[in-house]
């Protein structure tokens, strides 16, 4: 796993224990967590595939650099998705 934002921290604050205070860690800014501008699907082949993973993710729009996995994907409708696309 990966984070998907990092955040730098001068030092960490400890429990009484000696260990990292989680609660203290600093807040991402919100602007951070949004990576992808939606983009709408440039050509008919696009827009097939956009359309297959709105049917298979129940989501209401697809943009061509929206994330599978973020969008509620997971392995078993990986295989529905690989499946639809044949």
């Amino acid at each position: 796993m990966v984070p998907d934002i990092w955040v730098s921290v001068e030092s960490f604050a400890l429990t009484t224990n000696g260990k990292i205070d989680k609660a203290a860690l600093p807040d991402p800014e919100l602007t951070q967590l949004v990576t992808n501008v939606y983009t709408l699907p440039r050509n008919v082949l696009e827009e097939k595939i956009a359309d297959i993973w709105k049917k298979l993710l129940k989501v209401e729009r697809v943009g061509i650099f929206d994330n599978f996995f973020e969008l509620g994907g997971h392995s078993l409708i990986a295989m529905r998705l690989v499946a639809a696309l044949r």
